[in-house]
């Protein structure tokens, strides 16, 4: 489960991994990225997604590299003209987007995930992106995920059934799964995200 997981500037993803660190799948606090990155990269299929996910985010990046120094691992973000930039000195944004390809990308994940907002700190254009993630996990695992943005749902436009709407009501939560036929009409003129801010999926506070 991620809900907490922090990327400022004394947070856990930006130190370096123990070599010996465990490195199945990302911890809640995302404290062993390096190490399952590092993991991931090693076959070459994940290899090229992560890369490809990577430059959509940030264009110049080449590669990850992994340096090991007495038992810690670490990694460095290459870009073109031979910069490199260790985790320690990366963007909030993309080191939040490392993670996510982390969890997203992972082939052999838990059999749960669930990520609370995983849009926040990410540029609006990332968004496609990410939806896309979500589906590829989604292939191999469960995947639940929490969002307040538009572009999000948005982005789920042609697989509305894939979105439920969480509403409180006589104090109790409902959760409601959206019907592909009920909405056919509405999206021929409409996006998703627009359906739900406009309050006819529900899901609005007021």
């Amino acid at each position: 489960m991620y809900r907490d997981w922090s990327v400022g500037i004394d947070s856990a993803p930006r130190d370096a991994s123990p070599i010996d660190g465990k490195a199945d799948f990302l911890e809640e606090d995302a404290g062993n990225l390096t190490t399952v990155l590092n993991r991931m990269m090693l076959v070459p299929q994940i290899k090229d997604q992560v890369l490809s996910y990577l430059q959509r985010f940030y264009a110049p990046a080449t590669d990850v590299r992994f340096e090991v120094q007495g038992k810690v691992l670490i990694a460095r973000v290459e870009e073109w003209r031979r910069f490199s930039t260790t985790t320690y000195r990366l963007s909030d944004g993309t080191l939040r987007w490392l993670c996510l390809l982390t969890i997203l990308l992972n082939p052999d994940p838990p059999p749960l995930i669930c990520i609370e907002e995983p849009e926040l700190g990410l540029h609006p254009d990332a968004i496609s992106s990410l939806a896309e993630l979500l589906r590829i996990a989604s292939g191999r695992t469960q995947v639940i995920a929490t969002t307040h943005s538009d572009l999000l749902i948005t982005a789920f436009g042609s697989e509305p059934e894939s979105i439920v709407v969480c509403d409180k009501e006589d104090d109790a939560t409902r959760l409601r799964r959206l019907d592909r036929g009920e909405l056919e009409s509405w999206l021929k003129d409409y996006a998703l995200g627009d359906l739900w801010m406009k309050g006819q999926i529900g899901g609005v506070r007021f």
